[in-house]
């Protein structure tokens, strides 16, 4: 019997969470979902059934990782320096090399290029039918990703985005899955990449179920994956049961739900409410104050714990954030990349190694 998709469509991010743990996630679990929430994935997983050991949560990087052992991978610091190494080699017409972050963008570029499949006989495919500027980027961009490409091959070396490529094939090989319920939960977008392994993981599974946010307001919300979910179903043939999950908390949440970024909200009739609040601040040093007082306040008079309060703020925030909050003891986990180098391990190995 062909195995069965459902998708569950929620109105806000929050409640993929619920969506999650309403699956009942009884028999064998796979769990796929972007790295940056899987963690979260994993607390409310262990939360709603006080752990779990048929349920095992992967971003579709630490998947490839666990199955697949691939050596000679490029960082993307590493990448970074095979495209300057590249770009002191080939001939330009547009681009110029001295441009302190040229590596990095052509990179981040090439990158997004094999994300979505494209090749470089692809890029330049495409320089024909174009003149002037247009086509002196084009035929620089088709120059630094064929050798770059050229540079791997040569010396045996991928890229993250390169080993991605080998998902679907892990996937098909991978008898455990036909006996598996997978869950693809939160994804916000996938590459041609991405939607390779979705494709084989709908093929393979015994059952799929996608979870996504979504809604009618188009002003709001792409609902790419939703759609490219549907779309990959009815590909292998695969009936989709369909799910929506409507979760306002107020009145309020369902207006600027229905109506953020619509440019013709202004002509609706407005409401008066005492549950929404906007001040302005003069620095985000301020504004940080101001909440980390408010939170404090709030943990003091026992309406909340510290692991209840989440602040959604811009990364050029953190230091401010970093500053008030360890003023006022509020213990905070701020999710933010760093750099290897700046790691205490790192530090270590490198000063071991100058002292050696």
């Amino acid at each position: 019997m062909k195995n069965n998709a459902t998708l569950i469509e929620t109105n806000n991010y929050y409640g993929i969470f619920s969506a999650l743990i309403t699956t009942g996630l009884k028999g064998k679990n796979l769990i796929f979902c972007e790295e940056k929430i899987s963690l979260m994935a994993e607390s409310a997983i262990c939360s709603a059934y006080s752990g779990s050991f048929n349920t095992d949560v992967y971003s579709f990087g630490n998947y490839l990782r666990k199955n697949k052992k691939i050596e000679n991978v490029l960082g993307k610091e590493g990448a970074v320096m095979a495209v300057r190494k590249v770009l002191n080699a080939v001939p330009l017409n547009c681009f110029n090399k001295s441009r302190v972050n040229l590596s990095r963008a052509l990179y981040e570029l090439i990158i997004q290029l094999k994300s979505a499949k494209v090749s470089p006989e692809d890029v330049f495919a495409a320089i024909g039918g174009t003149d002037g500027l247009l086509k002196n980027k084009i035929t620089d961009v088709y120059a630094v990703y064929s050798e770059y490409e050229k540079f791997l091959k040569e010396n045996g070396l991928e890229d993250q985005s390169s080993v991605l490529t080998y998902l679907p094939d892990i996937i098909e090989n991978d008898k455990d899955i036909e006996n598996t319920d997978v869950v693809l939960f939160g994804f916000t977008s996938w590459t041609a990449q991405a939607r390779a392994a979705v494709e084989t993981i709908i093929k393979k599974a015994k059952s799929v179920t996608a979870i996504t946010v979504g809604g009618e307001n188009g002003f709001l919300y792409v609902n790419e994956v939703t759609e490219a979910f549907a779309k990959l179903c009815r590909k292998q043939g695969v009936s989709v049961s369909y799910e929506k999950i409507t979760d306002y908390a107020n009145e309020e949440s369902e207006i600027i739900n229905r109506n953020l970024f619509n440019p013709a909200a202004y002509k609706k009739e407005p409401k008066e409410t005492n549950k929404i609040f906007v001040t302005a601040y003069s620095d985000e040093y301020e504004e940080i104050k101001t909440v980390a007082e408010t939170i404090k306040k709030a943990v003091t008079e026992k309406k909340c714990r510290y692991s209840d309060v989440n602040v959604v703020i811009d990364k050029s925030y953190s230091d401010a954030l970093k500053e008030y909050f360890s003023l006022l003891e509020i213990p905070f986990f701020l999710d933010e990349k760093k750099k290897a180098d700046n790691h205490p391990l790192v530090k270590l190995i490198v000063s071991y190694a100058d002292v050696y």
